[in-house]
């Protein structure tokens, strides 16, 4: 069933609700027909419940009172415009924290302000920008801020905006993300209608086109870095563009690749086959703070039927004298002013005291004697309040190039460490100081026209001028600065040719660049200097291109094109490039086929290249054989030797593939590919691969299938002991429901070559409240470890976050991803059945199990098998293992119920001190009683084990073995009104080694009094005496644990949550906690909140 509305079509249509058929009214060869399907579920009878999940004892009788219209409660009256938001303000206190002010505000508008200007907005106060996850193929951006005012003829955009080049023009092209202003106008002067578009913003980051080197077999993580070197960037979301081998992917978990932003990564997905020889690029945007930056726009155009013209302007520029994170100090800037445009040499070394502070890694300057005897002046890690401390910035330099090294400490954060030279040689990698990117200036303008000079022909032509300053800090080698670049093109489409039912298709263009000409971002095709055997560089030459296109086009299946061009880049490029594009329709026969010949000379070198595929097939049936040829010989040869291609290959594939009139869509494929490489002069026979893919897509009235699977076998023909290489990857995702609906089940396996990073963390301090962590001084020194850092239980310690930091050291592994979850139930005419079969209609269950780890083992055994996951096996470098099983007992319902569970998490990491794993076993049984229909009792007991190893952190090593068991009485007398008392005891002893003596057993008696009136307030009130006895350290980590941020004896806690409605659309919030252990002052933390709703 097509959804209403979501038809785009582009051309006239004729649309039949009722028989689902589109009649396209045009004279269209061929159309692209968008439309969205709605879900087979829409015919089917659905309900939130039904009667037959009640036993007979209900009162069918009962007189339901219909529920109020509630409004919703607003303060503000917009009238018109949508909204929706809240505001809020508050105060949080404490006798151990200090007083914070806290506010919130988050609002949306859309609508009309009045008949002839309309609103949209999203507004938030908060200062945490929010990065999505780059899984799906379309992602939110919730950091964005923006106020739009617009109607038909212009629109005013202030706040997070995107801007981006017009659709005319050739040579300058951008998008950027950015914070400013952007305004449009569009109108009209007799035949003459002209639009006007200008922006002025600050820049939120920088772009880049990075070219990534491939690993045969390994589908990631690759990681992005910036154009100076930069090793940790952040991409900036929904910037990216990645191409593979110049066709663009597309973005999620169920296509072709997945992002993350803050770590800069990315890993392709099983069905996307990379070998050595895969060209991957990716363009993106990322955040750079190290200078403001100003980006400004503007765009004038006119146009009639005939005739347009038009200027484009644009410039962004970094300005030297306002840094971000960094200082620049007089013999910094003499350096820098010096270098002129060399951006490699931009090192700086400038540190200035720092006063003492327990939540950073500090420095102390000294002197000492290196093993040459020579006098050094070094940095030294120091904890010593006393002394004179810096704040040293370190930076890799490649080892043998800085004299320190990464030591390996528990200190919150890095923590670098001198070594001598050894013969005047450095022995370390790292040095103080920082390559910084230099402040720089691009700019260009353009003005263009294009005219129409009949129905089927079309002039364009086009000047752009360039401005680059690499180094805004330096007045030298800026006479290369300015150029200028020249773009004309004549196309035809459209016309009539001498076959019935094809047209003339066909252009002629010629650009040429000046010596020093740049551009903003890239206007070229992905691989078009690559078709030149040309890789970019530092150099400049001027650029002399002509190109000639032309051919019969009926519609994509029924073409034939054929190109000449001809570029001159003094002396680099001096060549010619023929390609023709062949695709025809026989009867059932259908070939698709490219070819592509390049013959260039560069230099002392010159260049053959010839490309071709052929794609023919057989589609009568349900099914298409098929046969692909294709060829890839890239030659670079000097004096009739060659010496070195980029690619040279011959492939043979045959495959079946399914056709448009199956029920199901499948491609199976086996190539023979063989690869050479130049050896004493000539071409060899370098590697030979056996290439099986498959895929599979079916859906149905009761599930759907899914499945990939790529086999690749290499073999050495060179002998250079490469040996024989196997890759092997796949998914199947199978989603099916059994015996009416009964048996859900949601399957997904999937495997394939991949890596692990080494990580390091530290933690940062936080409003507390706002943490998730506690750093209690069990040594009592001042100085902040790892070993102290717990996981924070009450809210008034959670006052540091644990931060992943990334470093560049990857471990090459496999993955193995598994994902199953089942539910079942009994069915539903069991429930008007007698005796056992009623009350096994009660029953239900549950089985999720999700499992993702990383191996080094290549047995396939261990590779495959996501079941006995042994963590302390060496070659598992990283796991995660959830497994949770579920019996219900009238889950639900009234009277009694019950349910089992048994559940276990397992976790293995990588860190740069090692690893760190936890195995958790659980056993968990709640029962429910109903009393009365006021009176109901609840038990629960569990049953567990918590394994931690850490091999670097001693506090972290325990083994608790735990059990609990908890009644509940519940009296709820009205709708408004609730009293709960339990008791608990819960018992945990450390059994990780014979020596291990620590325990804690703790009795809980706690009550909870809840009242709740809608539309005017509620109050929530709990208090609990908790009564330990410890055996242990109650200071350390394992202390924490067991006696649950408490102390050992008698223990009061105490909870009150108050809202209270003020006003129409406003409320008032209280929160207040306490605490009280025997010797230790109480604590209170409380907070007060106002909250107004829009």
């Amino acid at each position: 069933m097509i959804e209403p509305g979501s038809i785009q079509v582009g051309v006239a249509y004729e649309w039949n609700d009722s028989t689902q058929i589109i009649t396209v009214t045009s004279n269209q060869q061929s159309v692209e027909l968008c439309y969205r399907v709605l879900s087979g579920l829409l015919t089917q009878s659905l309900q939130n419940r039904s009667l037959a999940d009640y036993d007979d004892s209900g009162n069918p009788t009962i007189q339901l009172t219909p529920a109020p219209n509630v409004q919703k409660e607003e303060l503000f009256d917009f009238g018109g415009v949508q909204k929706y938001g809240v505001i809020s303000r508050g105060v949080s206190f404490g006798n151990r924290q200090s007083l914070f002010v806290n506010s919130s505000l988050n609002l949306q508008m859309d609508g009309k302000l009045d008949e002839n200007l309309n609103i949209s907005a999203v507004i938030t106060d908060q200062n945490v920008p929010y990065q999505p996850e780059g899984n799906t193929q379309q992602i939110r951006d919730f950091d964005n801020v923006f106020i739009k005012l617009y109607n038909d003829k212009f629109d005013v955009t202030v706040g997070d905006i995107v801007i981006q080049q017009p659709d005319d023009g050739y040579f300058l092209k951008y998008y950027k993300n950015v914070q400013g202003l952007q305004a449009s106008y569009k109108g009209s002067t007799g035949e003459w209608t002209h639009e006007s578009r200008v922006s002025g913003a600050l820049s939120k980051g920088k772009f880049n086109s990075a070219l990534l080197t491939p690993v045969d077999g390994l589908s990631g993580p690759y990681k992005l870095r910036g154009p100076n070197g930069e090793r940790f960037i952040i991409v900036m979301a929904n910037s990216e563009k990645v191409f593979i081998d110049g066709k663009l992917m597309e973005r999620g978990f169920d296509r072709d690749y997945v992002i993350d932003y803050n770590l800069g990564e990315i890993t392709f997905n099983n069905h996307i086959v990379i070998t050595q020889f895969t060209i991957i690029r990716v363009d993106f945007e990322y955040a750079e703070q190290f200078y403001s930056r100003s980006n400004i726009s503007a765009y004038q155009a006119v146009s009639n039927e005939k005739v347009k013209l038009y200027t484009n302007y644009y410039r962004e520029q970094d300005n030297p004298n306002a840094t971000l994170g960094f200082n620049v100090d007089e013999n910094d800037l003499s350096q820098l002013r010096a270098i002129g445009d060399s951006v490699d040499q931009a090192f700086i070394t400038g540190f200035d005291s720092v006063q003492f502070s327990e939540n950073r890694v500090l420095y102390i300057k000294k002197d000492t004697i290196d093993q040459d005897g020579v006098t050094q002046t070094i940095f030294e890690h120091s904890t010593d309040e006393g002394e004179t401390h810096f704040s040293p910035t370190f930076s890799d330099v490649g080892f043998g190039n800085g004299d320190y090294v990464l030591s390996q400490t528990t200190a919150n954060g890095r923590v670098y460490e001198w070594v001598s030279p050894q013969g005047g040689v450095s022995q370390g990698n790292y040095e103080p100081g920082a390559f910084i990117p230099l402040p720089n200036s691009r700019q260009m303008f353009t003005i263009g026209g294009e005219v129409s000079l009949s129905d089927h022909e079309t002039l364009k032509t086009e000047i752009a001028f360039s401005n680059t300053d690499q180094n805004r800090y330096s007045n030298l080698q800026d006479n290369d600065n300015i150029s200028k670049g020249y773009f004309t093109s004549l196309s035809t489409q459209g016309r009539q040719s001498f076959l019935s039912g094809y047209q003339w298709v066909g252009s002629a263009s010629m650009e040429y660049d000046e010596q020093d000409f740049t551009f903003i971002d890239r206007y070229r095709p992905i691989l078009f200097d690559r078709d030149w055997n040309y890789t970019p560089g530092s150099e400049t030459s001027d650029d002399l291109m002509v190109f000639l296109k032309g051919g019969l086009k009926k519609n994509e299946a029924n073409r034939l094109e054929f190109s000449v061009n001809r570029r001159k880049r003094s002396g680099f490029i001096d060549g010619w490039q023929q390609a023709a594009d062949f695709n025809q329709e026989v009867g059932d026969f259908k070939l698709v086929s490219s070819h592509f010949l390049l013959q260039n000379e560069q230099l002392d070198q010159s260049t053959s290249w010839l490309r071709s595929k052929s794609d023919l097939s057989y589609r009568k049936w349900s099914w298409a054989p098929g046969y692909v040829f294709e060829a890839d010989e890239n030659e670079i040869s000097r004096q009739d030797s060659v010496v070195s291609t980029l690619m040279n290959f011959n492939a043979h594939e045959f495959y079946v593939s399914s056709t448009d009139t199956a029920k199901a869509t499948y491609r199976f494929g086996y190539q023979l590919r063989q690869d050479r490489l130049p050896v004493e002069g000539e071409m060899r026979d370098y590697l030979f691969s056996r290439n099986f893919r498959a895929s599979y897509q079916r859906n149905g009235e009761h599930g759907s299938i899914g499945a990939d699977f790529n086999y690749r076998r290499v073999e050495d023909d060179l002998e250079l002991h490469l040996g024989q290489s196997e890759v092997i990857n796949g998914r199947i995702n199978w989603i099916q429901s059994f015996l009416k609906r009964n048996i859900r089940s949601n399957f997904s396996f999937s495997t394939g070559n991949s890596r692990e990073l080494r990580r390091a963390f530290i933690y940062l301090p936080v409003s507390t409240g706002e943490g998730t962590h506690t750093w209690r001084d069990s040594n009592g020194d001042g100085v902040q470890d790892l070993n102290e850092f717990f996981e924070a239980i009450n809210p008034d310690e959670r006052s540091y976050v644990k931060i992943f930091t990334p470093t560049d050291d990857y471990i090459t592994s496999f993955q193995t991803f598994y994902l199953h979850t089942i539910d079942l139930k009994a069915p539903s005419q069991w429930r008007n059945s007698g005796g056992i079969m009623k009350q096994a209609a009660k029953l239900s269950a549950n089985i999720n199990l999700n499992v993702n780890f990383k191996t080094t083992s290549a047995n396939y055994s261990d590779r495959l098998n996501p079941f006995g996951l042994d963590l302390e096996n060496p070659d598992m470098i990283s796991a995660k293992d959830s497994k949770r099983y579920t019996l219900f007992y009238n889950r639900n319902g009234r009277g009694f119920a019950g349910d089992f569970t048994r559940q276990t998490s397992d976790t293995k990491q990588l860190l740069v001190q090692g690893f760190e794993t936890r195995e958790k076993d659980e056993w968990l049984f709640n029962t429910k009683v109903d009393l009365s229909a006021e009176y109901t009792l609840r038990i629960t007991s569990t049953v567990g084990r918590t394994l931690n190893q850490s091999d670097f952190l001693d506090s972290r090593n325990f083994e608790i073995m735990s059990n609990s068991y908890r009644p509940q009485l519940i009296w709820q007398p009205t709708n408004v009104l609730r009293l709960i008392g339990s008791y608990e005891r819960k018992v945990k002893m450390n059994e990780f080694s014979e020596s291990s003596n620590e325990s804690a057993t703790s009795q809980v008696y706690m009550t909870e009094l809840t009242w709740n009136q809608a539309g005017k307030g509620s109050l929530r009130g709990i208090f609990s005496v908790v009564k330990i006895d410890f055996t242990g350290d109650p200071s350390s980590y394992l202390g924490y644990l067991l006696l649950d941020a408490l102390q050992p004896g008698t223990n009061q806690t105490w909870q009150i949550n108050w809202q209270q409605r003020l006003s129409k659309g406003m409320q008032v919030s209280l929160l207040y906690n306490g605490r009280k252990s025997e010797n230790v002052e109480a604590i209170h933390t409380g907070s007060v909140q106002v909250t107004a709703f829009f």
